[in-house]
């Protein structure tokens, strides 16, 4: 209503988990609004989120291909019937059965074919991105070697399933990204959900840092230790460089937030939660809220 194309929109993440998070949302409020009275909508591209893993309809034609080769899979018929709208415990019909047996022997181009005609997805105009995809994965698959199911599935496990969803930028489409891959990026309209990312090192994920023993004689000259950062190194005698990295793990992140903020050149939306869900406040110096809050 006030003139913009969807391509005008660029959303911002700090992680891939969150633009998979906003993905899914953005597919969601498609199917409700648009897909479901027959009309096309909006187009999503990134470079890191949507991974064909992520769409039910590559989950289902998975589903299927695991029941060819193992009928009493039972999670899989749970995935199965979920697609499908149907109880997650129905069991198959005799036609069903005599379908999944039939493509059982056939090879994984035949039985993606068959899975596609049978239940129709390609009606599904939303997920056709998708299929195509899934498609083009087989097909590479297949070109080089002689395979089965068993070995497809194999494969997706190892691969497949982690290839990214390529979509072209068109004025239909609305384009997520992380901030680093922001920089030189610019749009009218910039959207950051989630906006209430950590400014110290995720001790969680056990970084390691190269830090030197202070006043500890003889040890001190041996140089650099390989150090798990975390709280522990505050009263220990790497204790200088753990406030050297706490301190460049801030700026790092207020350099982010400025990427992030300076990529809009119309309108800047930012959510922000209106206080952290936290009773430290070690966790709370150590967030952009408390920061973007003061600012406001």
């Amino acid at each position: 209503n006030r003139g913009y194309k969807y391509r005008d929109i660029l959303i911002l993440v700090r992680g891939k988990s969150d633009g998979r998070k906003v993905a899914q949302r953005l597919f969601d409020y498609k199917d409700r609004v648009f897909t479901s009275k027959g009309e096309e909508g909006f187009n999503i591209l990134t470079s890191d989120s949507l991974t064909i893993e992520n769409s039910d309809i590559a989950e289902f034609i998975i589903a299927v291909l695991r029941l060819a080769v193992d009928l009493n899979n039972n999670i899989e018929r749970g995935v199965y019937n979920r697609f499908l709208r149907k109880s997650l415990e129905q069991n198959f019909s005799d036609e069903e059965r005599e379908f999944l047996k039939r493509i059982s022997h056939l090879s994984p181009m035949e039985a993606f074919e068959a899975i596609v005609a049978r239940y129709e997805l390609h009606e599904r105009k939303d997920r056709i991105a998708y299929l195509q995809a899934m498609h083009e994965g087989i097909v590479a698959f297949t070109t080089s070697r002689i395979s089965d199911i068993q070995h497809y599935l194999k494969w997706w496990e190892e691969k497949g399933k982690n290839e990214v969803l390529s979509v072209e930028m068109t004025d239909d489409t609305i384009e997520i990204s992380t901030v680093h891959k922001a920089k030189g990026l610019e749009r009218d309209v910039v959207i950051i959900p989630y906006c209430k990312w950590d400014t110290a090192p995720k001790a969680s994920l056990q970084p390691v840092i190269w830090s030197k023993a202070a006043n500890c004689g003889d040890v001190a000259e041996i140089g650099e230790f390989p150090v798990v950062y975390g709280r522990d190194m505050q009263n220990s005698a790497f204790a200088s460089d753990y406030y050297v990295e706490l301190v460049m793990s801030h700026v790092d992140a207020v350099n982010l937030l400025y990427v992030a903020m300076t990529r809009a050149s119309q309108e800047l939306y930012m959510i922000v939660p209106s206080r952290l869900n936290t009773k430290s406040k070690t966790d709370s110096v150590n967030n952009i809220v408390p920061l973007l809050t003061m600012a406001a």
